[in-house]
């Protein structure tokens, strides 16, 4: 009796497994093709950038996004063997950054790519956030004027308060707005009572100016 069930059956079950096997052994292939790994380090040159967006892509469309770790790193896994993959770096205070890196060949190998980002100025930064809030667009002695002055000044203090006023004002919000002319306010008292010269009081006057703007300008 089991002979002929077996008989009956047995063709049936090998056309199946003919029909089957071949996607069984390409998913297999695909798992072990599609699983390499790209490994990305974002820093200034001195220390890691935290919290930087990585956008991870084909020409083909966007494959993962992802944000840095506290050591400025994060890792991406099921890649395709061999593929280019551009990698698009942000993040706040820094110049955007590209670059292409080719997934590795071997699961015994990650692909490492290091992106080194430089920071904006305080130039960059006032423009961005004019661009940013509500109504932008002004011009003259309280926006314009101010982001030339400062790309320009000879000045050391406030080429040193620079990199400071980035940081402030970098997210673009207007809690951060206030917090960058608050900050100002009181470094342009301290350097006129240390009797700096009057242009660089006037030129942090003016930088004050700017950012009030900015703050009538976000919502």
């Amino acid at each position: 009796m089991w002979s002929k069930i077996l008989t009956f059956v047995l063709p049936y079950a090998l056309k199946a497994a003919e029909k089957c096997l071949p996607a069984v052994i390409n998913n297999l292939f695909n798992k072990r093709r599609n699983n390499k790994m790209i490994k990305v380090t974002a820093t200034n040159g001195s220390s890691a950038i935290v919290g930087a967006t990585i956008v991870l892509s084909l020409p083909s469309g966007v494959v993962a996004t992802q944000t840095t770790d506290a050591n400025g790193q994060t890792t991406f896994s099921g890649l395709v063997a061999n593929a280019a993959y551009i990698v698009k770096f942000s993040a706040t205070g820094y110049e955007d950054k590209n670059t292409t890196v080719q997934a590795p060949a071997d699961d015994a190998t990650v692909s490492n790519v290091t992106i080194t980002a430089s920071a904006k100025s305080a130039k960059d930064i006032i423009s961005d956030a004019s661009a940013a809030v509500s109504g932008a667009g002004t011009t003259g002695t309280d926006t314009s004027d101010i982001i030339s002055e400062i790309e320009n000044t000879t000045s050391a203090a406030i080429k040193a308060k620079e990199a400071a006023l980035t940081a402030e004002i970098s997210d673009k919000t207007k809690s951060n707005f206030v917090k960058a002319r608050d900050q100002w306010e009181v470094f342009a008292l301290k350097i006129a009572d240390a009797g700096v010269d009057d242009a660089t009081v006037a030129l942090s006057v003016r930088i004050i100016s700017a950012i009030n703007k900015l703050i009538e300008k976000t919502k």
